[in-house]
Protein backbone atom coordinates (compact mmCIF):
# COMPACT_ATOMS: atom_id res chain seq x y z
CA UNK A 1 0.00 0.00 0.00
CA UNK A 2 1.25 3.42 -0.90
CA UNK A 3 1.72 5.64 2.54
CA UNK A 4 -0.16 8.82 1.19
CA UNK A 5 -3.62 6.91 0.96
CA UNK A 6 -3.36 6.14 4.78
CA UNK A 7 -5.68 7.81 6.44
CA UNK A 8 -4.69 9.94 9.56
CA UNK A 9 -5.76 13.38 10.78
CA UNK A 10 -4.27 16.35 10.90
CA UNK A 11 -5.79 17.22 13.91
CA UNK A 12 -6.56 16.31 17.21
CA UNK A 13 -8.58 17.84 20.03
CA UNK A 14 -8.70 17.15 23.74
CA UNK A 15 -10.12 19.90 26.50
CA UNK A 16 -7.12 21.62 27.15
CA UNK A 17 -4.96 20.54 23.94
CA UNK A 18 -4.64 21.20 20.59
CA UNK A 19 -2.55 18.75 18.75
CA UNK A 20 -1.85 19.20 14.91
CA UNK A 21 0.49 18.59 11.74
CA UNK A 22 3.00 21.54 11.69
CA UNK A 23 2.04 24.19 8.97
CA UNK A 24 3.72 26.94 7.16
CA UNK A 25 4.05 29.44 9.17
CA UNK A 26 4.90 27.69 12.58
CA UNK A 27 8.83 28.25 12.21
CA UNK A 28 7.97 31.68 14.72
CA UNK A 29 6.59 29.75 17.43
CA UNK A 30 8.94 26.61 17.21
CA UNK A 31 11.87 28.80 17.25
CA UNK A 32 10.40 30.56 20.46
CA UNK A 33 9.88 27.57 22.28
CA UNK A 34 12.98 26.12 21.32
CA UNK A 35 14.69 28.95 22.46
CA UNK A 36 13.41 29.12 25.87
CA UNK A 37 14.01 26.29 26.48
CA UNK A 38 17.93 25.42 24.45
CA UNK A 39 19.31 24.87 28.18
CA UNK A 40 17.06 22.11 29.38
CA UNK A 41 17.10 20.89 26.04
CA UNK A 42 21.08 20.56 25.18
CA UNK A 43 22.04 17.25 27.37
CA UNK A 44 19.18 14.92 25.67
CA UNK A 45 18.56 16.50 22.14
CA UNK A 46 21.44 16.43 19.13
CA UNK A 47 19.54 19.16 17.14
CA UNK A 48 19.49 21.64 20.71
CA UNK A 49 23.01 22.49 20.30
CA UNK A 50 22.86 26.09 19.14
CA UNK A 51 19.81 28.44 19.41
CA UNK A 52 17.08 28.28 16.18
CA UNK A 53 16.57 31.16 14.24
CA UNK A 54 12.83 31.74 13.03
CA UNK A 55 13.97 31.35 9.01
CA UNK A 56 16.00 27.41 10.02
CA UNK A 57 12.92 26.93 11.96
CA UNK A 58 10.30 27.25 8.98
CA UNK A 59 12.56 25.45 6.81
CA UNK A 60 12.06 22.42 9.23
CA UNK A 61 8.33 23.32 9.53
CA UNK A 62 7.78 23.05 5.68
CA UNK A 63 9.19 20.09 5.39
CA UNK A 64 7.94 18.47 8.72
CA UNK A 65 4.65 19.39 6.75
CA UNK A 66 5.70 18.05 3.44
CA UNK A 67 6.77 14.72 5.13
CA UNK A 68 3.56 14.67 6.80
CA UNK A 69 1.20 14.66 4.06
CA UNK A 70 3.21 12.00 1.89
CA UNK A 71 2.98 9.91 5.49
CA UNK A 72 6.95 9.94 5.67
CA UNK A 73 7.12 10.72 9.29
CA UNK A 74 4.22 12.45 11.15
CA UNK A 75 5.35 15.53 13.64
CA UNK A 76 2.58 16.75 15.54
CA UNK A 77 2.40 20.14 17.44
CA UNK A 78 1.19 20.69 21.11
CA UNK A 79 -0.49 23.66 21.90
CA UNK A 80 -2.12 24.60 24.72
CA UNK A 81 -5.86 25.26 23.82
CA UNK A 82 -6.21 29.42 23.07
CA UNK A 83 -2.58 30.00 23.07
CA UNK A 84 -0.54 30.02 20.13
CA UNK A 85 2.50 28.99 21.75
CA UNK A 86 4.24 25.56 20.90
CA UNK A 87 3.70 23.75 24.27
CA UNK A 88 5.82 20.07 22.79
CA UNK A 89 6.19 18.52 19.64
CA UNK A 90 7.07 14.89 19.03
CA UNK A 91 7.10 12.43 15.95
CA UNK A 92 5.52 8.97 14.68
CA UNK A 93 8.01 7.42 12.81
Amino acid sequence: MNPIMIDFPDEFYTERLVIRMPKPGDGKVVSEAVNASIEDLKPWMKWAQAMHTEYDSEVGIREAHVRFLRRENLRLLVFLEGFRAVYSFFELT
